[in-house]
């Protein structure tokens, strides 16, 4: 159901986002610490959160984005999915908290290429 909602999230399924958030949260362990469903998973919802990020943001309730900060958190600091770190330094960009910038300049990847995406989102969360 994720893949084929990256593709295109009609406005009237974006109330079910908060059920796919709280199904990926006790995955979350699992998917970041080994290749396989649980992190294909967790791909896949990133993928769909960040097709409109500034539009979803104020759909979603609070505690479906204290879930996805928290998770975004731990990703960004996995080395086991750089595609899942890349993806949850840019949400963290969108819903993380000054704080974060610490984080994310912490844990940015060595290329420098990569190393721009987290250097970009800890810029914006400082700013």
């Amino acid at each position: 159901m994720l893949t084929v909602l990256t593709e295109e999230l009609p406005e009237t399924l974006v109330s079910t986002l908060p059920a796919f958030i709280s199904t990926a949260e006790p995955l979350l362990d699992t998917a970041v610490n080994y290749k396989g469903a649980a992190s294909a998973y967790c791909a896949d919802l990133f993928s769909l959160l960040l097709l409109k990020p500034e539009q979803l943001r104020p759909m979603l309730p609070g505690a479906a984005l204290d879930g996805l900060r928290d998770m975004a958190r731990k990703w960004v600091a996995a080395t086991s999915s750089l595609k899942c770190s890349l993806q949850a330094a840019v949400l963290l960009k969108h819903l993380g908290h000054p704080e974060d910038a610490a984080l994310l300049e912490a844990h940015r990847p060595a290329d420098p290429t990569l190393a721009k995406v987290f250097d970009d989102a800890a810029r914006v969360l400082r700013g």
